[in-house]
């Protein structure tokens, strides 16, 4: 049986680093310095230490930008691409304050500006350019072509089962949560870029844990948790994967963000994409019914809005539904997420089923989920449906049936479980490396 491509449970990306633009206006204290040198030597050394200081103030090259862009938005929107770009660069390299972040992506939002597949492509160019690099072309090329990716830009608003990781490791096993991995036994924070190949070739699973892998990042974390509400970085978020997969399933919140979305990843360089909403507001293909007294009865059971981006740059949208996986729809509530453990174990109960029927927990199950049958079989097949979209898009089924198929097959053979259990050996092979490790000496 051929193996599936490996997969990659954070975020993708394939992005085409974009050139620097020196947008940025020189400034009154540069103006002042050059009138200042046509006048006399000590007037010119006097200014350009006026100048250095500016420079070396927090914000003082970010500051140009953000006034362009909230009192002159129609000039800034006419170049707001590489404008942007200019910025996320600035923002990445710790060039702006927490204010200044907080600032530009209001008014990004209040302009329109973060709705432009230009601008979303841009900023994710220069994000993934501040990236802790991961060269599969030049360590593992027989890998780089086919890594995938499944990743939501959150913000869904329903607790559900941690499906996109489950879902990643299942479809490995045929061919995110760092919180559910840690649970799991995997040292998620100790996993460096230049041991993914090895990960990838043993396993073909890999979960990029975010803070490892994009720290220039880790301020704007506070200031948009603080800001409480989507910015553009939900968009940038699933575009800046490391290991730059050409394939990838993304799911968004809203259906106004798919097409978004879909072109944004085209400007990316994505190969093959598949962008899905289920119905419901979810950042999954959706597996699930309407409540009894939903107002919107009337239309059709456990649908899923798909944007499906191909090789030749076409975007094509469709609606699934859980029959077109051989699948039934089942109640939202019977896949609500609960605790990291909880869910850990129910992912170790998935991981030991035959992808039809669960078994009685073995020995190495120490805590049970708690689930019931119910639940269990529910979200069982939203792990499938998500799974074998994955498989869709990595070319290894040529239709929905035969990828959920696949995933069973993935889950009775053992090969699911093996590929979780082997990225799991090596991130707690790193961690008992470092000095205070429980495997270090002295």
């Amino acid at each position: 049986m051929t193996d599936l491509p490996p997969l990659n449970a954070l975020s993708p990306k394939k992005q085409r680093s974009h050139s620097h633009h020196g947008l940025a206006p020189a400034g009154p204290a540069a103006a002042a310095a050059a009138a200042a040198a046509a006048a006399s030597p000590a007037a010119a050394a006097s200014a350009a230490a006026s100048a250095a200081a500016a420079a070396a103030t927090p914000g003082a090259a970010f500051a140009p930008l953000l006034r362009a862009l909230v009192l002159a938005p129609a000039d800034f929107a006419a170049a707001a691409a590489a404008a942007a770009s200019q910025a996320f660069r600035l923002i990445t390299a710790g060039s702006a304050t927490p204010a200044q972040v907080g600032a530009f992506l209001v008014a990004l939002r209040l302009h329109g500006l973060d709705s432009r597949p230009d601008v979303v492509a841009a900023c994710a160019a220069a994000a993934a350019a501040a990236a802790v690099p991961v060269d599969l072309a030049s360590s593992h090329p027989e890998l780089a072509a086919d890594v995938v990716d499944i990743v939501g830009t959150g913000g869904d608003g329903h607790n559900t089962f941690n499906v996109s990781t489950a879902a990643a490791i299942v479809a490995a096993g045929a061919g995110g949560s760092a919180d559910v991995l840690e649970a799991l036994g995997c040292r998620v924070a100790h996993l460096k870029a230049d041991r993914v190949g090895p990960v990838l070739s043993k396993g073909n699973f890999c979960f990029l844990f975010a803070p490892v892998f994009h720290p220039s990042l880790k301020a704007v974390a506070a200031v948009r948790k603080e800001l409480g509400l989507p910015t553009i970085f939900n968009l940038v978020g699933p575009m800046v994967n490391p290991a730059k997969p050409r394939r990838v399933v993304v799911g968004v919140h809203s259906p106004e963000l798919g097409q978004l979305m879909a072109e944004s990843l085209k400007l990316a360089g994505v190969q093959r994409a598949m962008v899905v909403c289920g119905q419901e507001g979810l950042d999954e293909v959706r597996v699930f019914r309407r409540p009894r007294f939903s107002f919107r009865e009337r239309r059709p059971a456990g649908p899923t809005d798909v944007w499906n981006v191909y090789p030749d740059g076409s975007i094509a949208r469709s609606v699934i539904h859980p029959k077109d996986f051989g699948l039934p729809t089942k109640a939202l509530a019977s896949v609500v997420g609960g605790h990291r453990a909880r869910n850990a174990a129910l992912l170790r109960e998935i991981l030991n089923s035959n992808g039809l029927s669960f078994f009685n927990p073995t020995a190495s199950d120490t805590e049970p989920s708690g689930a019931s049958a119910e639940e269990k079989l529910a979200t069982l097949d939203f792990v499938l449906i998500n799974a074998a979209a994955l498989i869709v898009v990595a070319g290894r089924a040529d239709d929905f049936e035969s990828a959920v198929e696949a995933a069973r097959d993935s889950l009775a053979s053992g090969r699911a479980r093996a590929a979780l259990e082997a990225y799991a050996a090596e991130t707690v092979r790193e961690y008992l490396k470092l000095p205070g490790g429980s495997g270090s000496s002295g």
